[in-house]
C-alpha cells in the first residue's frame, strides 16, 4: 500500500503480510541530522509495530525511468 498512515507517520510504502515498511528517500533525506531522525524513526516503528524499514534513494527510481 501506498503512503500508508500508522500513528504519526506516513509510510512510502507498507507490505503488512511480511511487516516491512519501504521508504524512498529524496534528497531532504541526505543530512546528517535527517540521517539520523530517520535512524531513530525506523528504530521506533519496528520497536512499537514489529515493522521493518527499507531505505532506497529515490536516484534509484529515477534511474529506472530512461
Amino acid at each position: 500500500m501506498y503512503q500508508y498512515p500508522l500513528g504519526h507517520y506516513c509510510l512510502d510504502f507498507y507490505f503488512p503480510k511480511i511487516s516491512v515498511c519501504l521508504e524512498v528517500d529524496g534528497i531532504t533525506h541526505l543530512g546528517t541530522d535527517r540521517i539520523l531522525q530517520d535512524e531513530e524513526r525506523d528504530k521506533k516503528i519496528f520497536r512499537n509495530y514489529g515493522i521493518k524499514t527499507y531505505r532506497i534513494k529515490d536516484v534509484s527510481f529515477k534511474t529506472l525511468e530512461n
